[in-house]
């Protein structure tokens, strides 16, 4: 997904938004021909597997888990050949792998498997970026938007008990820009995004000819189209619930209401909603939060990707 064309990335958005109600049928023809979907997850949260099972449902192909039960105590040849043997079996592999020790190992585990892999390939999610997640909100926003070039994107933490990691915040900087959107990232001093991410999000700002801020004080988000808020973690602490208790604690403040949010703003959050944590319910409540529909476009992100790697005309044949 990170080295798609904004051309390409629009390609996506298309097949995304077409895989969807009101009677969720496609025409893809590469996408029926699918029989077998296996998927090797690791720490993934329930809300992302069911997606892939509702997805594969929805072009009536079978979706296998074929799990990384032992990943733990595998290295990381031995993870690419178990993963290979697979595919031998298979029309696509969706991955997802989450390292509760070591942060950005799932990284570099799902970039050697896609890399190397023989058959087409979707990442869900990884501990540094979530394309699935991220394609999903970004699907969601174009529509309402009606394209991103010129618009005011916010990547916002917000104060909650959840402290995931930041991977869709990641993924959302980096698509957007790629897109030619305007780029404000909201956060504490204590709970930064990935350096790396910020600096190549600010490359591709200056190729699109577009804005970016950071800002580490929490006040109105005037003047800006769409705000995704979310409870990321520390990454020094990243597996140290307890000690992203103690520094949020601090920021109890960072609270979306009606007075923060623009009245033509739309928000949007991670399920399962943090009501009254992270936003007031009158946000929650507002025909502006986009957030109740991200499960069906993350079934819908994962048809439209699955579409774009199967598509003999797309020169990608993995998206991570």
């Amino acid at each position: 997904m990170l080295t798609l064309t904004s051309d390409e990335i629009e390609d996506l958005i298309r097949r995304v938004i077409s895989h969807g109600p009101p009677e969720w049928v496609t025409q893809d023809n590469d996408i029926r021909r699918l029989k077998v979907i296996g998927s090797l997850f690791h720490n993934v949260p329930s809300l992302n597997s069911r997606s892939l099972e509702v997805a594969a449902a929805r072009i009536g192909c079978s979706s296998v888990r074929l799990g990384w039960d032992n990943v733990q105590h595998m290295a990381t040849e031995s993870i690419r050949r178990e993963s290979d043997m697979f595919s031998k079996a298979l029309d696509v592999i969706v991955t997802a792998f989450l390292d509760r020790d070591t942060f950005a190992d799932g990284r570099r585990v799902v970039e050697q498997i896609g890399n190397t892999s023989s058959i087409p390939l979707v990442n869900l999610v990884d501990d540094v970026y979530a394309p699935q997640s991220s394609l999903a909100i970004i699907a969601a926003l174009w529509e309402r938007l009606g394209g991103f070039k010129g618009k005011k994107i916010a990547v916002s933490w917000g104060f909650g008990s959840k402290h995931v990691l930041p991977s869709t915040a990641h993924s959302l900087c980096l698509m957007g820009a790629t897109l030619g959107a305007d780029i404000l990232v909201v956060a504490p001093q204590e709970f930064p995004l990935l350096s790396r991410v910020l600096r190549e999000t600010k490359e591709r700002i200056k190729t699109a000819d577009s804005q970016f801020e950071e800002r580490h004080n929490f006040e109105s988000f005037e003047g800006i189209d769409a705000v995704y808020a979310m409870n990321w973690c520390r990454l020094d602490d990243f597996n140290r619930l307890e000690r992203n208790t103690e520094y949020a604690s601090k920021y109890r403040n960072w609270h979306f209401t009606d007075e923060v949010l623009p009245s033509e703003s739309l928000f949007i959050t991670d399920l399962p909603i943090q009501a009254e944590l992270l936003a007031a319910r009158s946000v929650i409540d507002s025909e502006n939060n986009i957030t109740p529909d991200m499960f069906a476009w993350l079934v819908r992100a994962l048809l439209g990707s699955i579409s774009y790697v199967t598509d003999d005309k797309t020169e990608q044949s993995t998206i991570i």
